[in-house]
């Protein structure tokens, strides 16, 4: 499912009296960097030694449980199959899978395993990764999972255009319903669920919807280290909340248009790429890149709701 983010909007009357408060709560939840133990497996493949890399994330999973378990399983399988060993790698990606790893983009579009794509096993790798996607189905709330999928659906590229102004009526109500579930069952909600609702927040119009989002895509990146877009979501979750308030954002995920054109909202000049990095944000020259890619022939409507085209 393509993903995507709406553009931050200036603050409307009396959101930027309440803003204050929403970002001292931001301020307050400082979200760790990408896991250090798995520095020194990351170390080795940067530096092209991929069967001390795969050695590396075997150690750290044998070690670790949940999702850092299954993310270090998974370098594992990326390393072995990038070094060739492909017994190694089908054995890595199989654990993977039997520690509930379903990440479809990863398992079928990751060019890294293309070696292990190409192999005769990799049928029955299919049929074990797809009863681990049915294990994490039938784990999810499922109305959460529901206003996630209608609110992607909403946002998915269409002949004739999106008619954002029925968007935003669905989303006032998806919002409307996602704060109920938070206010009812949030202590029972895992990572995904979590994820699901940080969307449905992401997509709201207060500076305490996009905090809130903030929140809970952080909490999901803490429980399931494994998670592909929660750390992305938290970034971004907090650059639309800075710049709701009038704010320059940190990692430089969201994009306004002025003048006529797309521009990426001001970015706070302190932050590095590598703080970026631990957020699965690209770097700052890529996103400026994006956006002045938005003002081609193809380029969205000038829309509040308008989206990036690699946002969530």
């Amino acid at each position: 499912m393509s993903h995507r983010i709406a553009t931050a909007r200036p603050p409307a009357s009396g959101r930027a009296a309440r803003a204050p408060a929403a970002l001292a709560l931001l301020a307050a939840t400082a979200l760790a960097a990408t896991p250090p133990e798995l520095a020194p497996a990351v170390a080795a493949a940067e530096r092209g030694d991929h069967a001390e890399c795969a050695r590396r994330f075997a150690a750290i999973a044998a070690a670790a449980e949940g999702g850092l378990a299954r993310r270090a399983r998974y370098g594992e399988a990326v390393c072995a199959a990038l070094d060739g060993d492909l017994q190694r790698g089908f054995a890595a990606l199989a654990a993977a899978i039997a520690l509930d790893f379903h990440d479809a983009g990863r398992f079928y579009d990751d060019p890294r395993l293309r070696p292990l794509r190409a192999d005769a096993r990799w049928p029955e790798l299919e049929r074990q990764f797809h009863e681990a996607v049915d294990r994490w189905r039938a784990g999810l709330d499922a109305e959460l999972h529901a206003l996630y999928l209608a609110d992607q659906e909403d946002r998915a590229p269409r002949a004739g255009g999106v008619d954002w102004s029925a968007v935003a009526g669905r989303d006032r109500e998806r919002l409307r319903r996602g704060r109920e579930i938070l206010a009812a069952r949030r202590a029972e909600l895992g990572a995904d669920d979590l994820y699901h609702a940080a969307i449905v927040l992401q997509h709201g119009e207060e500076v305490e919807d996009f905090a809130l989002a903030h929140e809970l895509a952080r909490r999901a990146a803490e429980l399931d280290a494994d998670h592909p877009r929660a750390r992305w979501l938290a970034a971004a979750a907090l650059d639309r909340a800075l710049v709701a308030a009038g704010q320059p954002q940190r990692y430089g995920t969201q994009s306004v248009f002025d003048n006529g054109r797309w521009v990426l909202a001001p970015v706070d000049p302190a932050v590095r790429d590598e703080e970026r990095a631990a957020w699965d944000v690209p770097p700052l020259a890529e996103s400026l890149a994006r956006v002045e890619a938005m003002n081609g022939p193809a380029a969205p409507p000038a829309s509040p709701a308008a989206a990036p085209p690699d946002g969530e």
